[in-house]
């Protein structure tokens, strides 16, 4: 793993999946779930990563949510189901208390209580991100069509930081630690827009899955699994962009992959495109690259 955050990330993501794959799975299949989510409790304090901690412990909530209001699952079972996973929720918690004696996940969340009665809290907990989403935002509004460019976040970090008087910032790179920051400030509003419709095609997609007819008992608990776990990615993508961390995107394109199993329109063939559609789709990238080009000639050419 690049740094202990991915690894947490990777942890959160696959966590629920686990989950759901114990209750459906065969009893030897069990063993090998359910030794594995201990595993997961013990390691998972020693990553550190609140954004993580905080995607298990939502992604176990809506789950228990999903099973109350179902209709078709038996109240015993719901009782059952429901139970277990208040259960997984005070195994993390116990994990954290009892793996994890000066852990860094604990060591961080002591700092957080320990300033909670600060009355300039979200700064200190937010750990320099709030600063980051402002120069992101700077750049945003500054190059609104094109963005800086792909990868130019951390270049133009410390001169954002410099025009800005953030010392922090003056000198040190990093992520825009929020994915949708990230895509905004390096391809602008229209790699934005891009960004945001592809997660609207994995909504669609799974929507569909959801309603295949299919969808057998054991296959619709894999595919709530794996959504999950995309829905605890989308949480460490608010505040965390993994930028170079190949093993995030791994993951999530292994979940994805997962939902069009069972999509009632997998078998429809590809529409044909127009001539002015590809025309249309050619000028759209000659103009975007020349914005570009314009732009690494002037603003923000290096002196």
């Amino acid at each position: 793993f690049s740094d202990p955050n991915s690894f947490g990330a990777c942890l959160s993501a696959i966590f629920p999946l686990f989950v759901v794959m114990f209750y459906s799975a065969r009893a030897y299949l069990r063993l090998f779930y359910g030794t594995s989510i201990i595993l997961m409790l013990i390691a998972f304090p020693s990553m550190g990563s609140r954004s993580a901690f905080l995607a298990i412990a939502f992604s176990i909530m809506i789950l228990v949510l999903l099973i109350v209001l179902n209709p078709k699952i038996p109240v015993k079972k719901r009782l059952i189901y429901t139970g277990t996973a208040i259960l997984l929720v005070t195994a993390v918690s116990l994990s954290v208390a009892a793996f994890s004696k000066g852990s860094s996940l604990v060591n961080r969340l002591g700092e957080n209580l320990r300033v909670s009665f600060n009355h300039n809290i979200l700064p200190e907990v937010m750990t320099g991100k709030l600063e980051l989403w402002k120069v992101a935002s700077e750049m945003i509004r500054d190059f609104p069509l094109s963005g800086v460019g792909p990868g130019a976040f951390i270049i133009e970090l410390p001169n954002y930081g410099s025009q800005l008087g953030l010392k922090l910032f003056k000198t040190y790179t990093d992520s825009a630690e929020n994915y949708l920051f990230q895509a905004g400030s390096e391809l602008g509003l229209v790699g934005l827009a891009l960004f945001l419709w592809l997660f609207y095609l994995i909504l669609r997609r799974l929507r569909g899955s959801q309603k295949s007819r299919a969808l057998n008992g054991e296959n619709r608990l894999l595919l709530l699994g794996a959504a999950l776990g995309l829905f605890s990615l989308f949480i460490n993508y608010l505040f965390h962009s993994y930028i170079g961390s190949f093993e995030v995107s791994g993951f999530f394109w292994i979940l994805v992959s997962i939902i069009p199993a069972w999509s009632q329109d997998q078998a429809v063939p590809a529409p044909s495109r127009p001539r002015f559609f590809k025309r249309t789709v050619l000028l759209v990238a000659i103009v975007f690259g020349s914005i570009h080009l314009a732009n690494s000639l002037g603003p923000l050419s290096i002196g």
